[in-house]
């Protein structure tokens, strides 16, 4: 166990106890699902894996579609499968698919492939070799079509061909990849290629092919939609389950790539003091942003201040389960980094700050109870309390003493702001007489979405939100600020 802590003043020190986790990257029950489902096969990953340290399961299901369909889709224990938390989000940072044949996504179904696009949509990423990229790309409806892209170009089958990294790679600095850097002898197999005059703009490659007729062609592939998405990466060969050093770290170079691309995390709720919220629906009521939280997953929350003192943030979960509260300033409150927390035991949590400082806090609730495994004939077999799969329910309070601004004239600024949403197109914001110095719009992932700076003569301002979602109107005052959420439907 390693014991971290946070002097807060003179009298107040807080301790945070770590407990192990099973993925390296925070917030996913595992780094990586191994997909070698119906009709692919191919060199496994484990060892590639190991070499950077990500944990992974592996699905083998040779042509067992049911037993498939009760992982991937739906089972009596886990409604939306297990690549997912009850609230769509991804429950593995990242998915592989082996190659062999790309009917393995027409086999999944409509219901399987739609998982895989929330997978990747909520922020997962997603890579493949040789039919594994294929399916990843959109030649064919029946594919999971999350790059624009197509697959083409010569290919050869049963041979070895040479790589090379290509100006401009996203490989360059990964294991210390620079331009020029070549790969000797990597396994092809009917993988094809991508003609880069061709591809979608945004398309990035990592490597080319540097012999034979596929020569000039790229040899991988990467694409990422936004900040919100995941990152998707194809591979037209089969680098991967090698001994090799070299290939080794060429497949897990991707591994670390996508990694980094993985989606900015919701903010569920801004919290406002005194206001109680609770997490219980369930993945049937299609309301993620009250639905209930699985295993090692968390939920992320702001506080609706910037400056507060006698701070208590309260959380109580269901009994029998462990929850973690986290608060961090201008980030994510992830285990790593927070600057206060409670993660000792036990299903009911508090945060008791002093004060806290200007800037954007951030909480971040941890359901840290999950599931038991054991080798299985197709996956690991899950065990103990498997109610985490369908989510546990809680509810989290907030309460502070508010400073400066918040305590003397919330109301008084409430009476003159006038916030107008015209035709659900154009917001008109009215300061009246309020010493306003800047107005900021912020998305719910914390994105700066506009911002102006105010003069004495003007009091209207007009924002144009490029899009439909929840928003966040921040008034900066001459030390203090004021925040107001806005709904946007289009």
């Amino acid at each position: 166990m390693r014991i971290y802590s946070s002097i807060i003043s003179s009298i107040l020190l807080l301790f945070i106890f770590l407990h192990p986790t099973n993925a390296t990257m925070e917030g996913f029950y595992c780094d990586v699902f191994q997909d070698e489902g119906t009709q692919i096969s191919g060199g496994n990953l484990e060892i590639d894996c190991e070499y950077i340290d990500f944990s992974q399961e592996h699905l083998n299901t040779s042509s067992d579609e049911t037993g498939q369909a009760e992982i991937m889709i739906q089972s009596d224990d886990d409604d939306n499968g297990y690549l997912l938390y009850p609230d769509g989000e991804p429950r593995f940072a990242l998915i592989y698919y082996h190659g062999g044949y790309m009917g393995h996504a027409s086999d999944l179904g409509e219901e399987g492939r739609q998982r895989i696009r929330d997978h990747y949509y909520h922020g997962g990423s997603q890579f493949g070799s040789c039919a594994g990229s294929y399916m990843l790309a959109s030649s064919s409806n029946n594919y999971f079509k999350l790059w624009p892209g197509r697959m083409d170009g010569p290919n050869v089958s049963n041979t070895s061909v040479d790589k090379i990294i290509n100006a401009g790679s996203p490989f360059i600095g990964y294991h210390g990849y620079k331009e020029g850097d070549e790969i000797d002898g990597v396994y092809h197999n009917n993988g094809g290629s991508v003609d880069t005059n061709d591809a979608p703009e945004g398309t990035e490659f990592c490597a080319m092919h540097n012999e034979g007729s596929m020569k000039g062609y790229a040899a991988i592939w990467t694409w990422k939609d936004n900040d919100t998405t995941g990152r998707v990466l194809g591979h037209t060969g089969h680098p991967e389950g090698s001994s090799s050093d070299a290939k080794i770290k060429y497949i897990s170079a991707s591994m670390l790539l996508i990694a980094d691309g993985l989606g900015i995390p919701d903010i569920k709720h801004t919290l406002e003091s005194g206001q109680t919220i609770t997490m219980d629906k369930e993945t049937a009521d299609n309301d993620p942003l009250y639905t209930k939280i699985g295993d090692k997953q968390y939920h992320h929350f702001l506080l609706d201040c910037e400056e507060a003192e006698n701070v208590k943030i309260e959380v109580i979960g269901e009994d029998g389960f462990d929850f973690h509260l986290f608060a961090a300033k201008d980030t994510f409150a992830f285990r790593q980094g927070a600057l206060y927390a409670d993660s000792a035991s036990g299903n009911s949590k508090t945060l008791m700050i002093p004060r806290l400082e200007k800037g954007t806090w951030h909480v971040g609730v941890k359901l840290n109870t999950t599931v038991t495994t054991t080798s299985g004939s197709i996956f690991p077999t899950y065990g103990g309390k498997l109610e985490v799969l369908n989510g546990i329910a809680y509810t989290i309070k907030a309460d502070w003493e508010s400073v400066g601004i918040y305590e003397m004239t919330q109301k008084q600024i409430r009476k003159q702001l006038s916030i107008n949403i015209m035709n659900n197109k154009k917001v008109r914001i009215n300061i009246g007489k309020l010493p306003v110095k800047n107005i900021h719009v912020y998305n719910m992932q914390g994105k700066l979405c506009w911002k102006v700076k105010t003069s004495q003569e003007m009091k209207q301002y007009n924002w144009q939100p490029a899009s439909a979602g929840m928003y966040v109107v921040r008034l900066g005052f001459e030390k203090e600020i004021y925040t107001q959420r806005l709904t946007i439907v289009k």
